[in-house]
C-alpha cells in the first residue's frame, strides 16, 4: 500500500495544474459594454445649444435604450463564444479509495480456499483499493466524440496471500473510447448549429441597435422640428399682437376725430384680446415641446441631466435634394437599407437551421461505439511509457453498435419538427408582408412630400401678394391715397402668413426625414450609422 499517496497526491496535482493552466481562448469582458462611452467629437456641451446633426448624434450616445441594446450585442458576442465551447477539450480526474470486510460464503470458500479459523470458520474476505483515472474527453464538429484516458489502480486482498501472489498488486491501462454517431446528431449542420445560431443572434441584435436608433433619432428630430416651429410660432404671434395693438391706437384716433364709429374701435380691441390670447398658446406650446425636447438628455451625467437644452439651429428650409419623390429609391433600394429587413432575413435562416437540426432529431439514434486499451498488472508501480509499448502485448478492446427510436415515431421529435416548420413558414410570411409594408410606406411618402411642396408653394405665393399689397400701401399713404390702418392691416396679414410659412416649411421639413427614414437613410444622412 506504500504508493497510494504518491498515486494520490499525483493525480490531485495534475488536476490541480489543469485548473490553473491559463485558458487562451478566454476573453477579458468587453469594456466598452460596462463603461460610459465618451460624449461624440465636436459636441459642445457648455452653451446647452445643440445643431440638429450634434443632437441626433449626441441621441444616439445618451439614450438609455439604444445602449440598453447596445449591451445586447455584448452579451451576444459572450454568448458566441460559448457555443463554440461546446468544442473545448475537457479534462478530468477521478480518484476513489474503496475497502471491504465481508464473510466467506460457501460458494466463495471452495472456490478461492483461503482457510478456516480453530473453529472451521471460513477466513472473511477483506480487501483494499485506491483508483484513480485522468483523461481528456473531445468532441469534433461532426459529433464524434473520443475519451482519451490513463487508469491507475492498487488493491490488496486477503486472496493474494493465499495465491501466494504480491500483495499489492498495481494496475494501469492506457485507453480511447470513440462514440460515432450515424443518424441523429451526425454531420456538421447539426453540430455546429448552436454557433451558427449564435452567430445570428449577435447579427440581429446589430441591426436592432441600428434600428433603435433611426426609431430614436426621427422621434428626437420630431420633437426639435416641433420646437423651431413653436418658436416661429412665438415670434409671429407676438409680430401680430404688436401690430395689432398699433391698429387699435390708430382706430383709437380716428374714433377721437369722430371719423370712425365707436363699434370698429370694439371689434379692435377683440383683435386684440385675440391675438394676446394667441401669443399666451404659443408660449404653452413652446414649453411644452422644450420639456419633451429635455428627456433626451436624462441619459447624461447629473450636470447636463437639469440644463435647459435648446435648438441652435434656426426653422430652415432643407435643401432640394430631400424634398422631391422623385429623389425617393426604388422598393428593392429601400427595403434592402432598413434595418427591419435584415432582422428579417437574418429571422429565416435562424429558423432554417433550426429546422434541419429539428429534422435531424427525427431520425433513430445509431452510435457506432469503440473502446481499446492496453493494460498491464505487476507488483510494482508501472510508469505510463511502460503500458503504451510493444512489450506489453495484454489489451482489451470493444466494438458496438447502439440504436434508439420511440415506437410511436419519436412523437416529440416530430412534433417539435412540424413546429419548426410553422415557425420558418411564419418567418417567411412576416418578410413578405414587411416588403408590402416598405412599398406601401414609399408611395405615402412620396405624396406627403408632393402635397407638403405644394403647401409651401401656396404660402410663397401668399406671401408674395401679401407683400405686394404692402408696398402699394405704403405707396400710397406716401402719397395720402391710404392710411396709415391700410399699412398696419396689409402688415399683419403678411405677418399671418409669414407664421403659416413657417408652419409650412416645419412640416415639409419633417416629411423629409420621414422619408430618409422610410427609405433607410436616415442614420447615414444624420452620420450616425
Amino acid at each position: 500500500m506504500k504508493h497510494s499517496i504518491p498515486v494520490a497526491l499525483g493525480i490531485a496535482g495534475a488536476l490541480f495544474l489543469a485548473a490553473c493552466e491559463p485558458n487562451p481562448n478566454r476573453t477579458a469582458p468587453n469594456a466598452a459594454a460596462v463603461a460610459l462611452r465618451e460624449v461624440p467629437a465636436g459636441i459642445d456641451l457648455r452653451s446647452g445649444r445643440l445643431s440638429l446633426r450634434d443632437f441626433t448624434r449626441l441621441l444616439a450616445y445618451a439614450d438609455e435604450s439604444i445602449q440598453a441594446q447596445a449591451l445586447e450585442v455584448a452579451i451576444s458576442e459572450q454568448a458566441a463564444i460559448g457555443a463554440r465551447g461546446e468544442f473545448e477539450p475537457i479534462f478530468y480526474a477521478d480518484l476513489s479509495r474503496a475497502g471491504e470486510l465481508s464473510q466467506t460464503s460457501a460458494a466463495d470458500f471452495l472456490s478461492t480456499g483461503t482457510g478456516t479459523d480453530s473453529s472451521g470458520t471460513p477466513f472473511p474476505f477483506e480487501e483494499y483499493g485506491t483508483n484513480g483515472r485522468i483523461g481528456v474527453e473531445m468532441k469534433d464538429t461532426t459529433g464524434v466524440t473520443v475519451d482519451l484516458y490513463y487508469e491507475m489502480g492498487k488493491i490488496a486482498n486477503s486472496l493474494q496471500k493465499a495465491a501466494a501472489l504480491a500483495s499489492p498488486e498495481h494496475s494501469s491501462a492506457v485507453g480511447v473510447t470513440v462514440r460515432a454517431p450515424l443518424a441523429r446528431n451526425s454531420g456538421r449542420a447539426v453540430n455546429t448549429s448552436s454557433v451558427m445560431v449564435a452567430d445570428i443572434e449577435k447579427e440581429i441584435a446589430a441591426e436592432t441597435v441600428r434600428l433603435l436608433k433611426t426609431q430614436r433619432a426621427f422621434e428626437g428630430i420630431k420633437t426639435y422640428l416641433f420646437v423651431q416651429r413653436a418658436q416661429q410660432r412665438v415670434h409671429w404671434r407676438q409680430e401680430t399682437a404688436r401690430l395689432a395693438a398699433q391698429l387699435e391706437q390708430e382706430l383709437e384716433q380716428q374714433v377721437a376725430l369722430g371719423l370712425l364709429e365707436q363699434s370698429v374701435l370694439t371689434q379692435a380691441a377683440s383683435d386684440v384680446a385675440e391675438r394676446n390670447a394667441a401669443v399666451t398658446l404659443a408660449r404653452q406650446e413652446l414649453e411644452e415641446n422644450v420639456g419633451a425636447l429635455q428627456i433626451y438628455f436624462l441619459g447624461l451625467d447629473g450636470a447636463n441631466q437639469h440644463r435647459r437644452w435648446m435648438p441652435s439651429d434656426s426653422l430652415t428650409l432643407l435643401p432640394g435634394r430631400y424634398l422631391s419623390a422623385a429623389n425617393l429609391p426604388p422598393l428593392d433600394t429601400a427595403y434592402a437599407r432598413r434595418p427591419e429587413s435584415k432582422i428579417n432575413a437574418l429571422r429565416i435562416e435562424r429558423e432554417e437551421i433550426l429546422r434541419l437540426v429539428a429534422e435531424n432529431q427525427t431520425m433513430a439514434e445509431a452510435n457506432l461505439v469503440l473502446d481499446v486499451k492496453k493494460t498491464q498488472l505487476s507488483a510494482a508501480y508501472i510508469p505510463f511509457r511502460n503500458v503504451f509499448t510493444s512489450d506489453n502485448p495484454y489489451q482489451t478492446w470493444k466494438i458496438g453498435f447502439e440504436f434508439r427510436k420511440g415506437l410511436g415515431g419519436n412523437i416529440t421529435e416530430q412534433a417539435e419538427y412540424q413546429a419548426a416548420l410553422l415557425r420558418e413558414k411564419q418567418a417567411e410570411l412576416t418578410m413578405r408582408a414587411y416588403r408590402q409594408r416598405v412599398a406601401s410606406e414609399l408611395n405615402g411618402i412620396g405624396a406627403i412630400l408632393d402635397r407638403a411642396r405644394e403647401n409651401l408653394r401656396y404660402q410663397d405665393e401668399i406671401i408674395a401678394a401679401q407683400q405686394r399689397l404692402l408696398d402699394t400701401e405704403s405707396a400710397n399713404a406716401e402719397s395720402g391715397n391710404s392710411s396709415a390702418i391700410d399699412v398696419l392691416r396689409a402688415r399683419l396679414s403678411l405677418a399671418y402668413a409669414r407664421e403659416a410659412r413657417a408652419d409650412a416649411i416645419a412640416q415639409l421639413n419633417l416629411s423629409s426625414y420621414l422619408a430618409s427614414q422610410i427609405d433607410g437613410t436616415l442614420l447615414t444622412r444624420m452620420g450616425i450609422d
